[in-house]
């Protein structure tokens, strides 16, 4: 019985590492690859973010920088590049979001697959490299262009350099990015109650903004006797703070909502 068991651990085993191993095909040599975005210091206002799915753990997104290659995770069927405003992402965590159905997050013109792969032996080349830039901006989409690729050789043979240019209407196109971030989206009502207050506050804020909502309760003077962070994920929340700690008297509530912060003057009797 013992050896029946051995038998099928052992074949369990080696059937499973076939499961996740690659196949290599066979006269056939790895070709490295490494993808660039080159200009992202000529639009300080947008991340770029490269966005997989799927993962056992939800994602794997990464802020793209000009100087690092794209990487594309081992067990991920789908790629792409997503251009957002920078603020859109205080205080998220983009691992969490699905760029795929987020209206502030442009995807991009084309697909860039930064992998590299198996070429047949005949074909001498070692290593690819390609670089994209930034052109501009659609409704719809962040125009990105391979504006140059080299390709290196195993046999000898120089370097190959191509270079390309953009042949669309460069009027057409946005120099940034037109999503629905705006002043909206900082927009906010705030309501704090009851007022004057014994025991608890009550805050109901709306607004379009998601993620870290910092607020903090001072004395009129100014000094900083509680705060707490609340994580906004609907257009509205509903809050209660515990004041019973706080002496009868005037104090002002400040409430942060991405890069602007609103107050109120409260009373605790």
């Amino acid at each position: 019985m013992k050896k029946h068991i051995l038998f099928f651990v052992i074949a369990f085993s080696l059937i499973s590492k076939i499961g996740v191993c690659d196949v290599i095909p066979s006269n056939s040599h790895y070709v490295q690859k490494c993808v660039k975005i080159t200009n992202l210091e000529d639009y300080p206002e947008v991340s770029l973010i490269g966005f997989m799915l799927p993962s056992p753990t939800g994602s794997d997104n990464y802020l793209i920088t000009s100087t690092k290659c794209l990487t594309r995770g081992y067990y991920f069927d789908y790629f792409n590049v997503f251009a957002v405003k920078k603020e859109y992402l205080i205080g998220k965590n983009i691992q969490k979001l699905d760029f795929t159905k987020d209206p502030n997050a442009l995807p991009s013109n084309i697909s860039i697959e930064p992998s590299g792969g198996y070429f047949d032996n005949s074909n001498p080349i070692s290593s690819i490299e390609q670089y994209y830039k930034i052109i501009g901006f659609s409704e719809t989409s962040v125009i990105l262009l391979k504006w140059k690729e080299v390709n290196k050789f195993n046999n000898g043979k120089p370097d190959s350099t191509s270079t390309y240019t953009y042949n669309g209407e460069l009027s057409k196109l946005y120099q940034t990015i037109p999503t629905n971030i705006n002043s909206n989206l900082y927009y906010s009502s705030i309501e704090i109650y009851p007022n004057p207050a014994q025991k608890n506050l009550h805050l109901k804020l709306t607004s379009k903004y998601l993620g870290n909502i910092p607020v903090e309760i001072t004395t009129i003077t100014g000094k900083k006797l509680k705060s707490i962070n609340i994580n906004k994920t609907g257009t509205v929340i509903d809050q209660d703070i515990r004041i019973e700690n706080l002496a009868t008297g005037t104090y002002i509530v400040y409430v942060r909502i991405g890069n602007k912060t609103e107050s109120k003057k409260v009373i605790i009797k």
